[in-house]
């Protein structure tokens, strides 16, 4: 926003603009969609390895990449963001993973080529995870920023889910034994894929916008005058961010940990089928999608964010516990349960924590803290993973629920030192929407 809106801001009739459910569901689309590419060898481990003839470790390459490619790429996304806006980079988001899903059709030339896919993938994916924070700022009004950006927060997993269900349909009924069958069922969802990627683009391209007529809040239109060097080292000086900064990373790393392994916990920890792991997938999500929408509305009326964070957490570290011990107990519908409660906390939970962290590190840009936390997000991440899948090939299954447990209680001793600082929601105090009802459109 320029100069002449933060001069009249008091005569500005903030609003919001019926668009915004078509941007945040192009957000939501190219996040699923990234996702969906990212993560569809998961399921698939034993089928990808006799189509192409390569080792288990080749074939988890093509997420790895995505975990330690992304590292470098989250502060750089967030500066061509705040350089050259969100319709930019979404277009170039949707671009890169639309030819990441060509690459794949060429398969029949070597794995290689699918490992070169998910890393043009994945730059895609620091582009468009970014944007998301700058897109609820931007178009929707206090009342409303929890909600929307939980809704975006839920792209990730629900794309996820879609790699771990989609190439198992395409694959189930296919032999191992049979080469030239599995790469052909491959061959299907790599089309499936590009269909959705070239959709996502076009429609990225003709519909996406940077902001809309007027701004829908008055914390929208402040001049922020930081650098992103100067950014970067304000949130680096500020306690309350470093501490949530934590919290988060251990969110994020504990959703992508459970996410790369939940099929070799269910599989190898106690013989489940490829079904049974799916519907457990499904539930997860289900009921994270629930949990994350109904914390999200209690946020945006109530704006209290502490107390229902610290609750969820306190729940999911409980459960987490207990896991290995419901693994044990070889019912399915006993771990359906369990997966439901840390599907619908961990979600929930981490939807909360990132608008949270936007209100700390105001007035600096939504998208340099949310890089920042990203990075060290991803970086934590891997070493999750590994430690997670070392402790499945170790047979110790146990341990991992306990190292979800552990990692759960270090963040709660890192935020409950945390002041609930509402910056943005104090600039909002002068919007004039923020304290009357609801504009219908």
């Amino acid at each position: 926003w320029d100069e002449e809106f933060e001069e009249s801001a008091f005569d500005i009739g903030y609003q919001e603009y019926p668009k915004r459910y078509i941007i945040i569901t192009l957000y939501i689309a190219a996040c699923t969609v990234q996702a969906f590419m990212l993560f569809s060898f998961v399921s698939v481990t034993d089928e990808a390895k006799a189509a192409y003839g390569v080792s288990d470790a080749v074939v988890q390459l093509t997420a790895v990449i995505f975990l330690v490619g992304t590292i470098g790429t989250f502060l750089p996304a967030a500066y061509l963001i705040q350089n050259y806006g969100v319709r930019f980079c979404s277009i170039l988001a949707t671009a890169l993973t639309f030819v990441g899903a060509v690459i794949r059709l060429f398969q029949n030339l070597g794995f290689g080529l699918l490992i070169c896919s998910s890393i043009v993938t994945a730059l895609g994916f620091s582009l468009t995870q970014i944007s998301v924070v700058r897109i609820c700022a931007d178009w929707f009004k206090p009342q409303h920023r929890t909600q929307a950006l939980a809704v975006g927060s839920l792209a990730n997993p629900i794309g996820t889910t879609m790699a771990f269900l989609i190439p198992y349909l395409f694959l189930s009924h296919v032999s191992l034994a049979e080469q030239t069958e599995l790469k052909h069922a491959f061959q299907h969802v790599h089309y499936l894929q590009a269909g959705l990627c070239i959709l996502c683009f076009l429609a990225t391209y003709f519909w996406m916008e940077d902001i809309p007529p007027s701004p829908p809040s008055a914390s929208t239109i402040t001049i922020r005058f930081d650098s992103f060097s100067e950014s970067l080292k304000r949130l680096l000086r500020s306690p309350d961010y470093l501490r949530i900064l934590g919290m988060i990373a251990i969110n994020l790393s504990l959703n992508q940990g459970l996410s790369a392994t939940l099929d070799s916990i269910l599989t190898r920890g106690a013989d489940f089928s490829k079904n049974q792991v799916c519907i457990c997938a499904i539930i997860m999500l289900t009921a994270g999608v629930v949990g994350t929408l109904i914390m999200a509305r209690y946020v945006d009326e109530n704006k209290r964010f502490k107390d229902p964070i610290m609750i969820l957490t306190a729940v999911f570290c409980l459960i987490s516990t207990l896991q290995g011990y419901v693994i044990d107990s070889g019912n399915i519908y006993v771990i359906y349960v369990s997966g439901a409660i840390q599907g619908f906390t961990l979600l929930a939970s981490g939807a909360l924590l990132l608008d949270l962290a936007s209100e700390v590190a105001y007035p600096v840009t939504e998208d340099v803290s949310f890089a920042l936390i990203f990075t060290v997000g991803q970086v934590l991440a891997i070493a999750t993973t590994f430690g997670f899948l070392w402790m499945i090939d170790e047979r110790v299954f146990k341990f991992v629920g306990i190292a979800m447990a552990i990692m759960t209680l270090f963040g709660m001793t890192l935020f409950v030192r945390l002041n609930e600082t509402l910056n943005r929601l104090e600039a909002d105090k002068y919007n004039p929407i923020a304290i009357c009802p609801d504009t219908t459109f």
